[in-house]
C-alpha cells in the first residue's frame, strides 16, 4: 500500500516502512491480531459479517498509516531514487 502511494519502488517502501514504524512494532502487532480477529469473527457470522469488518479494517488500517506519516513526516529530499540530483528547472512568471 505504500508503495503504490508514494510511487517509491519496492526497496525503497520497505526501507520507508521500517522508519515509519520504528519504536511502533510492538503495538502494530497487536493491530494486525485485532483486525485478524475482526475479519475472523466476521467471517464466523455466515460471511455476511465480512462485508462489515472488511471495509472497517481497511480503513483503521490506513488510518493508521496516516498517523504513523504524520507522527514521521519523510525528509524532502530533492533525489531521485536512484540517488542522482535533479535538475533544477526555472519556474515561468505569468503575466
Amino acid at each position: 500500500m505504500l508503495c503504490a502511494a508514494e510511487n517509491d519502488s519496492p526497496m525503497e517502501a520497505l526501507r520507508e516502512s521500517r522508519r515509519l514504524t520504528k519504536g511502533h512494532r510492538k503495538s502494530l502487532f497487536v493491530f494486525g491480531l485485532l483486525c485478524l480477529g475482526a475479519n475472523i469473527l466476521g467471517a464466523l457470522a455466515l460471511g455476511i459479517g465480512l462485508f462489515v469488518t472488511i471495509p472497517t479494517t481497511v480503513i483503521a488500517t490506513a488510518h493508521v498509516l496516516r498517523r504513523l506519516q504524520a507522527h514521521a513526516p519523510r525528509a524532502v529530499d530533492e533525489r531521485e531514487p536512484t540517488g542522482r540530483s535533479l535538475p533544477h528547472v526555472p519556474q515561468e512568471s505569468t503575466p
